[in-house]
């Protein structure tokens, strides 16, 4: 596509041929999409960088994914598109949790661990009134007593006095961010 005044590409009218999937694409989206395409424009080589990324998801083996990903970083890097570079930096910075999806694909749940996510996330909401971080720890083990459970089993069973670290002590307090709060729950 032209510019009839000037001769130069234009990307008009193209925005979403960009942001779909060429699998959802209409049969005009995908004549507009094929003569972009023709452009080296930054917009274009930013739709293939970004169409290469997804065949990330199609690797079973979690080294093989973590070599594509670290080439496709690299590749990312050297586009001098700064966008583009800014997603390369997180994705390296989440590289164990990316890597993680492989490990785990098919044996967790997101619908489950969404849905404790959103009961977690009320129970602290209701919370706010609170002063202390132990308020909200026991307002949380109160409301879900199997999280006492599955803490203390993942600990020696039977021996009293161990102190069991909350895990959401860490989550709301990370380290180096203010006052350590109480987060010892002596079983």
């Amino acid at each position: 596509m032209l510019s009839a005044s000037r001769g130069t590409p234009s990307l008009k009218g193209t925005r979403y041929c960009l942001l779909k999937g060429p699998e959802n694409l209409t049969e005009g989206q995908e004549i507009k999409l094929a003569e972009s395409l023709k452009y080296n424009l930054r917009t274009v080589r930013a739709y293939l960088l970004k169409e290469d990324f997804q065949s990330f998801w199609d690797y079973v083996s979690p080294a093989w994914a973590g070599t594509f990903l670290d080439r496709w970083c690299t590749r990312t890097m050297r586009s001098r598109l700064e966008p583009m570079k800014r997603v390369a930096h997180m994705l390296r910075r989440h590289r164990p949790l990316l890597l993680n999806w492989f490990r785990a694909r098919g044996t967790v749940s997101a619908a489950a661990v969404e849905g404790l996510n959103n009961k977690l996330k009320v129970t602290t909401k209701k919370a706010y009134g609170f002063r202390t971080f132990r308020a909200l720890e026991i307002a949380l083990y109160h409301t879900y007593p199997s999280l006492v459970t599955s803490i203390v089993k993942s600990y020696v069973p039977g021996v009293v006095g161990i102190p069991v670290i909350s895990p959401f002590a860490a989550k709301l307090n990370p380290v180096g961010k203010g006052p350590e709060p109480d987060a010892r729950l002596h079983v």
